[in-house]
C-alpha cells in the first residue's frame, strides 16, 4: 500500500516535527564550554604529572648506581658515565640530569625541558644534608608547578638553591639547603667561585652575614643572622620577582641546651614579600638522642600547632645504637601518630657491627609502628679476617638478594654479583683491585661483563681506571679516570688517556667550598678547567 500525502496532512506533518530552539542550543554549546573548561586543565595536569612522573625511575635507578659507586670509593661521582649501571645515557627526549657531590650535599637532580619548574632531586645516603630524602622542587610563584608537587604528597621544606621551593616527598627534611652551605663555607674565600660577603658584627656577640651569587645576577642573596654562640638564629634568601620584589626562604632557629629544637620555615608570600603561611619542625630529645621529628602545618590564634602533617620517631637500644626509624604520616596533635607509612628496623651482632636494617612499608607496617615482614633489606656477613658481605634486597617477595658486595677489611669494595638466591656470588658481574697507595696517590682499576672471570671474581681484563691525588692532611684534591675503548690499558688497567677530572677546592679551614671540572684532555693532562 502506498502512503499518500495531500496538502493538508503534509502541513500538519511537518508543524509535529520541532526543531531546537536557539536558546536550547546556547544552553547546550554554554554546557559543552563549561565541561571543557573544567575537564581540559585536568587533562593538562594529568599529562604533566605522568611526564613529571617518568622523571622518578629514571633518577632512581641513577641513585641506587650511586650508591654502589660511594662503596667502593668512599666519594659519589658526579657523572652517569661513571657508574655502572645499565642504561644510564638512555634517557627520554628532553630529560635533564645533574648529579653533584661535596662536603655540603650529594644528589641526582633530573628535571625536564618543556617543564622547567619542576626537578625532583634524590639525596645520597651519605649526603651530610638531607640524607636519603626525596625531594620535589617547584619554582616560586608558580602555581601549576607547587600543585604538582602537593599532589605527590610534598611536605612543603624551604626555597631551593636558585628560586624553587622545595618539598619533601620521603625522609625527615633535615638538613640546610644548598644556599645556606653555600653561604656559611664560602663567606670566607666567597670571590674564587664567584661570590660576594659582608660580615657585620654587632655589639652584642651576634652577627649578620649576606652573600650574593653574582654569577646568577645580584638579584640573589642570602641573609644570615648568628648569636654571640654562634649558632644560627635566622636565614632569609632573596629572589627578585618580575616586579623587584625579593621573596624566599626565611627560616627561624631556635635552641633548647644547646641543641636545635625548632626550626620555623616561611612557605607563602604576598605581593610585598610578607611571609603569610610557614610550616614548624620540632626536634624532641631524650638523654641526649633526638627521638622525634615534628612538622606541624596547622596553628590556632595563639600560634600553637594544631596538626602535625609529618613526624620520624626514633628508638634506640641500651648502647644507644639505632634501633628503628618510623615515618608517621597521619598525627594528631595530642594523641600521637595514628598511622605509620614506613619503619626500619636496625640489629647488630654481639660485636658491634650491624647486622642489618630492613624497611617495611604498607600493610607490613603494624599500627604501633612495628614491623610485620619486610620488604626490602640490607644484610651483612662478617668474616674472622675483617672482610664481609653486604646483600641488598630491594623485594624480598622476589626470594633473590637484588645485588650482593664483597668488601675487604679496609671496606674497600673488591667484586659483586647481581640476583643471588643464596647470598653469595656464584657468577660474578665485576671487580675492583686497589693498588699500593702512595703518600699522595693511589690508583683502582676495575673489570666487568667479560672482563671479570665469574666463577672467582677476578679480573681478566681491564675497562676502566681511576687515580686520585691527596693534600699532606690526607683530603681528595684531584680524582681522573678513564673508561672505554683506547682510554685505558685492558692488560694492567693504567690509564692512556682520561676521560673525566676533578678537583676540590678548600679553604682556609680545610671545608671544601666547590670544584672544578675537566672538559678537555691531553692524555694524562688536562687542558681545560672549568
Amino acid at each position: 500500500m502506498k502512503a499518500e500525502f495531500t496538502g493538508s496532512n503534509m502541513n500538519k506533518t511537518l508543524r509535529s516535527i520541532r526543531a531546537f530552539t536557539l536558546i536550547e542550543l546556547l544552553v547546550v554549546v554554554l554546557i559543552i564550554g563549561i565541561l571543557a573548561a573544567i575537564a581540559i586543565p585536568q587533562y593538562q595536569k594529568a599529562v604533566y604529572k605522568s611526564r613529571f612522573s617518568a622523571l622518578m625511575p629514571i633518577t632512581k635507578a641513577i641513585a641506587d648506581g650511586n650508591e654502589a659507586y660511594y662503596m667502593a670509593y668512599s666519594t659519589y661521582a658526579d657523572d652517569p658515565s661513571k657508574l655502572d649501571i645499565k642504561g644510564k645515557n638512555s634517557y627520554s627526549d628532553g630529560t635533564q640530569l645533574t648529579m653533584h657531590s661535596g662536603e655540603d650535599y650529594a644528589y641526582v637532580m633530573a628535571s625536564r625541558t618543556n617543564y622547567p619548574d619542576n626537578r625532583y632531586l634524590i639525596y645520597q645516603q651519605h649526603s651530610p644534608n638531607y640524607a636519603g630524602d626525596t625531594h620535589c622542587e617547584a619554582k616560586i610563584g608558580d602555581s601549576r608547578a607547587q600543585w604538582l608537587c602537593e599532589t605527590l604528597g610534598g611536605r612543603s621544606l624551604d626555597s631551593g638553591s636558585d628560586g624553587y621551593i622545595a618539598y619533601v616527598l620521603k625522609g625527615s627534611g633535615e638538613g640546610f639547603s644548598p644556599v645556606e652551605l653555600r653561604e656559611i663555607a664560602q663567606c670566607e674565600n666567597a670571590s674564587e667561585l664567584g661570590f660576594t660577603c659582608h660580615v657585620t658584627e654587632h655589639e652584642d656577640g651576634s652577627s649578620t652575614r649576606k652573600s650574593c651569587v653574582s654569577k646568577l645576577g645580584s638579584n640573589y642573596c642570602s641573609v644570615s643572622q648568628y648569636d654571640a654562640d654562634g649558632k644560627r638564629t635566622q636565614t632569609s634568601t632573596c629572589v627578585a620577582n618580575e616586579q623587584g620584589v625579593c621573596i624566599g626562604g626565611e627560616k627561624e632557629y631556635k635552641y633548647t641546651d644547646g641543641k636545635l629544637a625548632s626550626v620555623k620555615t616561611c612557605t607563602a608570600y604576598d605581593g610585598a614579600g610578607n611571609c603569610t603561611g610557614y610550616t614548624t619542625t620540632d626536634y624532641n630529645y631524650q638523654n641526649g638522642q633526638r627521638v622525634s621529628t615534628r612538622t606541624c602545618d596547622t596553628y590556632d590564634a595563639n600560634g600553637e600547632c594544631t596538626h602535625y602533617s609529618t613526624a620520624t620517631e626514633y628508638g634506640y637500644y641500651a648502647d644507644g645504637k639505632t634501633k628503628y626509624a618510623r615515618t608517621c604520616d597521619t598525627y594528631d596533635a595530642n594523641e600521637g601518630c595514628t598511622h605509620y607509612s614506613t619503619t626500619t628496623e636496625y640489629e647488630y651482632y654481639a660485636d658491634g657491627n650491624l647486622k642489618y636494617n630492613r624497611t617495611c612499608t604498607g600493610e607490613k607496617v603494624t599500627a604501633n609502628g612495628a614491623c610485620d615482614g619486610y620488604n626490602s633489606g640490607v644484610e651483612y656477613e662478617y668474616n674472622e679476617d675483617g672482610s664481609y658481605r653486604e646483600k641488598e634486597a630491594n623485594d624480598y617477595s622476589s626470594g633473590l638478594y637484588s645485588t650482593v658486595r664483597e668488601y675487604n677489611a679496609a671496606g674497600n669494595k673488591m667484586s659483586y654479583c647481581n640476583n643471588s638466591s643464596t647470598g653469595y656470588c656464584v657468577s660474578y658481574r665485576g671487580a675492583y683491585e686497589y693498588l699500593e697507595t702512595h703518600e699522595n696517590h693511589s690508583t683502582t682499576r676495575r673489570c666487568s661483563g667479560t672482563g671479570v672471570d665469574a666463577g672467582n671474581g677476578s679480573c681478566i681484563r681491564y675497562n676502566r681506571g681511576y687515580n686520585f691525588s691527596y693534600d699532606d692532611d690526607g683530603r681528595r684534591t684531584t680524582a681522573f679516570d678513564c673508561y672505554g675503548s683506547g682510554t685505558v690499558n685492558p692488560d694492567d688497567g693504567s690509564c692512556i688517556t682520561y676521560t673525566s677530572g676533578t678537583a676540590y677546592i678548600y679553604d682556609e679551614y680545610g671545608n671544601q667550598i666547590g670544584t672544578k671540572t675537566c672538559s678537555a684532555f691531553d692524555g694524562l693532562t688536562c687542558t681545560n678547567w672549568q
